[in-house]
């Protein structure tokens, strides 16, 4: 599996575990990637330090597109997933 393809999977698993629990977390929820390991986690929202941070934080509802069939529902928007991960990999 190449280096895109691991962190599109890791991007869009933690949209998804944030789509499935959205009521706990604010709309500044961020995702927060290492760009060493490849890992994707959730925070609540952006650390001050973030600035000088190795990480990279990317708001959540960057990564959403509303479902064209179902209105009010959200999912992971795969061009975008993609594009991020393109742009981390540089």
């Amino acid at each position: 599996m190449s280096q895109t393809t691991a962190l599109e999977k890791a991007l869009t698993s933690a949209i998804a575990e944030y789509l499935e629990q959205e009521e706990a977390y604010g709309d500044d929820a961020m995702l927060v990637i290492d760009p060493d390991t490849l890992t994707v986690s959730l925070i609540e929202e952006e650390p001050a330090d973030a600035e000088e941070s190795p990480f990279y934080y990317v708001r959540v509802m960057d990564l959403v597109r509303m479902d064209t069939d179902k209105p009010g529902r959200w999912l992971a928007d795969s061009e975008a997933v993609a594009e991020l991960a393109g742009d981390i990999l540089e």
